[in-house]
């Protein structure tokens, strides 16, 4: 039948005079064999058939096909219709009578559910109710009511009797074939097919079958009960058509085992005709519990995969948001980089008179301005799309929080705001996080703190907060004496784009996203903030971080020790690309008995390793060519002791991730530039001895020698001449343009830097080209690392200057060079 219904709604490659012919003679054959099939079965029980298949085919038919091909298939199935009857025994009118009666019914059923449910689709509860109330109630009952009266004319049939035999048949047949037809026509049969054809699936059939033959296969127990488990299972897990199936395989095989005299049926006490109607009975039961349940889960499928879709729109909008605000930010940018560039440059210049200086500094403030308000756009749209990423790396806590108040220092001062730090005694050295995104949540702080306070003072408080189940938190509370929030609105301060006054917008501006963004960031990296204010006092915002110290006292301690002790001479090989670089590290480590040979790269060091023999390899991770952790994957490669070799990363990448991949690739150590003399000593000495290295999360952090050491070490002469070549580097580090081989050469240039100014000393530039360095790696906005960089830069530069001018005095060992470049720590 299947089949049939198939052949029907597939035009074949002939004319549409042979389609419609071919589907008439098709709809006639089939509606003939399932009328005789329900005669012939059900004889012994009366003239009425107690199985009826025949109308719910057609009905599967008509629905789906347009007006006047509905008219051919009624008319082949009336056909059909008559000859079944005739081959029963009917006289003609007896015949015609009964077809035109099952007619009526389909067409009855076609036009109520045309009117009421015109997308029929079992999928939905409510369809499956209108499809029994007319398809199984209403139209069978119509032709019932027909048939009964036309038999008690023809034979003389009681109507009680008739309508009672005819309605349920029709009804059941309706409720057990139609499904199927419908499912074959209207679902997606390839998924369908194989989500029933799952090995789950087939056996929970398998045990549908099993269970209804051996129930209906004895007659000493009334187990109908048994069957409903089975059958509700294939629903839930198979879905609508996987239910119709099992239900119309329970029908077969409960009605073939019937006709045999076997089954619980046989308990009823009363002819045939009321057996079968129990039957009938049990099969409707197993409908209307089957059913429903496959379409519950149908529809759970469908809400699930319209959740999905929504969800996929919703990330399509968001993505397109995100790439339309980030190209809008890129074209503002690229315009503010220059602005804001050449008015650094200008502004470094001491020839420019007061009045240019006044008006280039209200540009400067203009375009910072502008810049807060692209960054809090562009970063809340990260916020939203999750792709705000998170940098872990060791970096100095109190040279950070010292950095945020000098940043927003002069903004206090020209309103005359007095700006306080206070720094506990405990607070640890080096942590580990994000610091650009510890630094952009204190600044919005700090920032707003200044802008709504008109008189009095800002104070910056970092305490550590850490318990024994909470290490590594840190408080920093910033207290303003400022117009203060009342409490029924500071729950709107970290909404976005909210501000608690519409006149505060229009008195001191802003977005209203800065709090929002502040306390995303704080939630990301598993930290709040928290708000305690009174309108007219001022107010607290703390800032709760969790931010682990980056090295372990125990491991402070061990090295230390070590340090103390004089290391023993060792050869080393230096694998390092920059002269600058290979100069102050053989210059440092020479005085302590260590032999140093410095080559230039990976492929040098090849060589080097295979000609000499090395008590440790110091190895650079960025270099031209083979870069370090390429050269430490071959050195393992080699045979003997050679390839044993112990290895130390000497770079300025700190992130955690990266460390641990340099140990992977068969690195022993890491030290971070910049680096004291001490700490890479410490390590030296730890893997010459074979003792276990420092773990990834133990790694020593970048530190910096002071250029008094370098001058104690090295001797004026050839420290000057580092200043020099270190000054021309500087000269030709500028900001990168916007193409891809600018950015990787401004990223190059910033990590270069980082491990060559704070062997010098100079602190401050080495940090801002980390910053930069990892703004780059990161794909996080360039502006403002950009600028700290070029200031840096300008300010080391000066301080070069300053020094050639002063000149070495004698007897002063440097320190007159020391005291010029210490300021720029």
């Amino acid at each position: 039948m299947a089949a049939a219904d198939s052949e029907i709604s597939i035009a074949p490659a002939h004319s549409p005079m042979a389609q419609a012919t071919l589907q008439f003679l098709l709809v006639g054959v089939v509606v003939f064999a399932m009328a005789w099939t329900g005669i012939w079965l059900t004889r012994e029980a009366g003239r009425v058939a107690s199985i009826w298949f025949a109308n719910a085919f057609l009905l599967s038919v008509v629905l789906a096909v347009p007006t006047p091909a509905r008219l051919r298939a009624g008319a082949a199935a009336l056909i059909g219709n008559v000859l079944a009857n005739l081959a029963s025994g009917d006289v003609g009118t007896a015949a015609l009578g009964l077809a035109l009666c099952n007619t009526v019914e389909v067409f009855s059923a076609v036009w109520l559910l045309d009117r009421f449910a015109p997308n029929l689709s079992f999928s939905y509860v409510r369809h499956q109710v209108l499809f029994v109330a007319f398809a199984a109630l209403l139209a069978p009952i119509v032709s019932a009511m027909l048939a009964a009266v036309l038999l008690l004319q023809l034979y003389g049939a009681p109507l009680n009797e008739v309508f009672w035999s005819w309605w349920p048949a029709d009804a059941l047949g309706m409720l057990i074939i139609f499904p199927i037809a419908w499912s074959v026509r209207n679902l997606d049969m390839n998924e369908e097919l194989q989500r029933l054809v799952q090995p789950r699936a087939l056996l929970l059939l398998a045990l549908v079958m099993v269970v209804t033959a051996i129930v209906f296969g004895q007659a000493h127990y009334p187990l109908l009960f048994i069957v409903l488990p089975p059958l509700v299972l294939v629903a839930f897990y198979t879905g609508f058509f996987g239910a119709a199936v099992a239900v119309l395989g329970v029908a077969l095989v409960s009605i073939g085992l019937t006709m045999t005299t076997s089954g619980p049926v046989q308990f009823v006490d009363g002819d045939l005709q009321e057996r079968m109607f129990f039957l009938q009975g049990f099969l409707a039961v197993c409908v209307f519990l089957s059913l429903p349940v496959a379409a519950i889960v149908a529809g759970r499928r469908r809400m699930l995969e319209e959740l999905r879709d929504a969800n996929e729109q919703v990330r399509k909008a968001s993505a397109a948001k995100t790439e339309f605000l980030a190209t809008m930010s890129h074209e503002i940018r690229t315009p503010l980089n220059s602005i804001t560039g050449f008015t650094q440059v200008i502004l470094a210049n001491g020839s420019i008179n007061e009045t240019v200086r006044r008006q280039l500094d209200l540009i400067q403030q203009a375009s910072a301005a502008l810049v807060t308000i692209v960054d809090d756009v562009l970063d809340f749209s990260k916020i939203e799309a999750n792709g705000m990423a998170m940098v872990q790396a060791p970096f100095k806590l109190r040279a950070m929080a010292t950095s945020c108040c000098s940043i927003v220092r002069s903004q206090a001062e020209s309103k005359g705001l007095s700006l306080n730090l206070v720094l506990d005694d405990d607070l640890p050295e080096v942590v580990t996080g994000d610091e650009a995104r510890v630094r952009q949540v204190l600044l919005n702080l700090l920032g707003n703190a200044i802008k709504f306070t008109n008189v009095g003072t800002v104070s910056l408080t970092v305490t550590r907060e850490s318990t024994a189940g909470s290490p590594g938190k840190l408080s920093f509370a910033v207290t303003d004496t400022g117009i203060g929030i009342p409490l029924e609105r500071q729950s709107q301060l970290f909404e976005s784009f909210a501000q608690i006054d519409s006149r505060i917008s229009r008195q001191y501006g802003g977005t209203g996203l800065g709090l929002a963004i502040s306390r995303r960031i704080a939630e990301n990296m598993g930290g709040k903030i928290l708000l305690d204010s009174m309108p007219g006092r001022g107010s607290t915002f703390t800032y709760l971080a969790v931010l682990p110290e980056a090295v372990s006292q125990a491991a402070k301690t061990d090295l230390s020790e070590i340090a103390l002790a004089k290391a023993r001479p060792a050869k080393l090989l230096l694998v390092e690309d920059l002269a600058i670089n290979q100069e102050v590290v053989t210059a440092l480590l020479t005085p302590m008995g260590h032999t140093v040979t410095a080559v230039s790269s990976g492929t040098e060091a090849l060589v080097a390793i295979a000609e000499h023999k090395f008590d440790a390899i110091l190895m650079d991770i960025q270099m031209p060519g083979m870069d370090g952790v390429e050269t430490t994957r071959r050195i393992r490669a080699m045979p003997g002791r050679v390839g044993q070799t112990p290895i130390i990363a000497l770079t300025a990448n700190v992130v955690v991730e990266e460390i641990a991949r340099f140990k992977r690739a068969g690195m022993n150590a890491h030290v971070g530039k910049p680096f004291e003399r001490d700490v890479l000593l410490a390590q030296i000495e730890r893997v010459i001895d074979g003792r276990e290295a420092l773990k990834s999360d133990d790694v020593s952090p970048p530190t910096s020698p002071e250029l008094v050491k370098l001058i104690a070490v090295m001797g004026q002469e050839r420290v000057d001449q580092l200043l020099v070549r270190f000054e021309t580097q500087l000269l030709a580090a500028g900001v990168g343009d916007a193409s891809a081989d600018g950015a990787e050469s401004e990223k190059v240039t910033a990590h270069k830097l980082i491990s060559t100014a704070g062997l010098l000393g100079f602190t401050k530039l080495s940090d801002a080209a980390r910053q930069l360095e990892t703004a780059h790696l990161a794909q996080t906005d360039l502006l403002v690392p950009r600028m700290r960089f070029q200031q840096e830069r300008h300010a080391v530069l000066s301080a070069l200057d300053e020094m050639k001018f002063e000149g070495p005095k004698p007897g002063t060992d440097g320190k007159a060079a020391w005291s010029a470049s210490r300021t720029l720590q």
